[in-house]
């Protein structure tokens, strides 16, 4: 079986912080089509629903579980950055500050 894929996480977050799968769409410059399908994926992964599909999404209980600890995870990554960067040096450094941004 393959492992959790944070996009698909990703896209779950950028629904409920934009409100809507179209903008969630424009946020990580995907199509919207794109976006259904992660949420999907993510959805079959766990076999339960992730997002009650209404005007706006919201996450179900498993749904807000993933989505507290995705953003812990981005808020450690937004940590490591500054303390690799004395240990990569600064071109690296821009490059990972770049991939870590918070959606």
């Amino acid at each position: 079986m393959r492992g959790l894929d944070y996009k698909w996480i990703e896209a779950l977050d950028a629904i409920v912080e934009q409100k809507s799968f179209d903008k969630a769409a424009e946020h990580l410059y995907i199509s919207q089509s794109a976006v259904s399908q992660r949420v999907k994926q993510l959805e079959k992964w766990l076999a339960q629903p992730v997002l009650v599909r209404e005007q706006p999404p919201r996450p179900t209980a498993v749904g807000k579980k993933l989505l507290g600890l995705y953003r812990r995870v981005r808020l450690l990554e937004q940590e490591l950055v500054p303390e690799l960067a004395a240990d990569l040096g600064d071109k690296r450094y821009r490059f990972l500050s770049r991939r870590t941004q918070i959606v």
